[in-house]
């Protein structure tokens, strides 16, 4: 990220594998997980967070809820911005970046009034409240498309 190129792509999957009917270790939990990325701002830079999803397969081979075995699920995800004091300076659930249709994915756009790190926290959506320096401290939910 720089002033001439103010924008960062980080590709990803949000992604579990296990044994059929069984529900792994890793996927307990899942609402409560937070992603943090760091930026460095100078003060009067503006910078672009847009999360863009991918709906995944029905029938990944895990089977959390009978009901959901072959419901196709995309993440709803929250997106946050915070300060080095963990304030909170921005945050979007559903907001489309420009020059994109409605969707279930967040858009922040924010400039710096200081220079320094920030944090973007990315979380499942209804995991908004979450402190960004207590684990485990936040909650959530999913729903099926």
């Amino acid at each position: 990220m720089s002033a001439d190129n103010p924008t960062v792509s980080i590709n990803g999957a949000q992604g579990v594998s296990g044994t059929p009917g069984e529900t792994p270790a890793r996927f307990l939990g899942f609402v409560e997980d937070v992603d943090f990325y760091s930026v460095v701002l100078d003060a009067g830079q503006t910078a672009s967070f847009d999360i863009d999803t991918e709906a995944g397969e029905g029938d990944n081979g895990i089977l959390v809820y009978t009901d959901l075995e072959n419901v196709s699920l995309s993440p709803d995800t929250e997106l946050r911005l915070f300060d080095a004091q963990g304030n909170e300076l921005a945050a979007n659930n559903d907001g489309a970046a420009p020059g994109e249709e409605f969707s279930r994915d967040p858009f922040v756009e924010y400039t710096a009034t200081d220079s320094g790190t920030y944090y973007v926290g990315v979380s499942q959506l209804g995991n908004r409240n979450y402190d960004p320096f207590t684990e485990k401290s936040g909650s959530g939910w999913t729903f099926p498309e």
